[in-house]
């Protein structure tokens, strides 16, 4: 049976292509394998905070990421940016997420977590031929408030614990009334628009929003 650390997602997954002519520093943010350490930069040794940075890359309006400044983080309203980012937390886990929203105290929580097994080869028998098949075996993790009102939805491989598996997730934002789309590349946070970005030009049928996304956790 294949091992978990294998199974790969690469439709899953949108790619942040590399252009010519990038510095060494915009190279490390974009690169798009989950397993790169971001290195810190001598441009960037100054800041205290950059562990703790989330990008901004929208597939179609964005060439490249760039860091989301407070001003823009303090736009992003949904249970994720309230609960964690804004608080200068960065969780790079599945298990590190949902550690943190079982600390808040009774008046944030989300106590209601629900839990599923989801497989783009799930229904292919098995047989020794398929044996070492990549069924895209993942989790699917929702966590809802009192009203059981789902505000964060994570997709994640089925390893909770590691730092650089797949890891997206979307949250709903009560202010402009759609999801944020959220992945976790290397050691950083990326967001990647909102709901209405996957209905307009042209951002539409782009990056998350190809449908793979959308299917899974809307």
């Amino acid at each position: 049976m294949t091992d978990r650390k294998k199974h790969t997602f690469p439709t899953r997954q949108y790619p942040y292509k590399k252009s010519e002519n990038i510095t060494k520093e915009e190279l490390e943010i974009k690169n798009f394998s989950i397993k790169s350490s971001f290195k810190l930069s001598e441009s960037n040794k100054s800041r205290s905070d950059y562990r703790n940075q989330l990008f901004r890359f929208i597939v179609g309006l964005d060439s490249q990421p760039t860091v989301i400044e407070i001003e823009e983080l303090n736009n992003l309203n949904d249970a994720f940016a309230r609960l964690i980012l804004k608080r200068g937390l960065n969780p790079l886990s599945l298990n590190e997420i949902l550690q943190i929203l079982d600390d808040l105290n009774e008046a944030e929580a989300l106590p209601n977590q629900s839990s599923f097994l989801a497989a783009d080869g799930g229904q292919i028998i098995w047989t020794e031929s398929t044996n070492n098949l990549n069924r895209q075996f993942r989790f699917v993790t929702s966590r809802s408030n009192i009203n059981n009102e789902s505000q964060i939805l994570i997709s994640s491989s089925t390893l909770p614990n590691s730092k650089d598996q797949f890891l997206q997730l979307i949250s709903w934002d009560n202010i402009i009334g759609s999801f944020n789309f959220y992945e976790r590349r290397g050691n950083f946070w990326f967001w990647a628009g909102n709901s209405f970005h996957a209905l307009q030009a042209p951002t539409r049928g782009k990056g998350p929003f190809d449908s793979h996304v959308m299917v899974q956790l809307s």
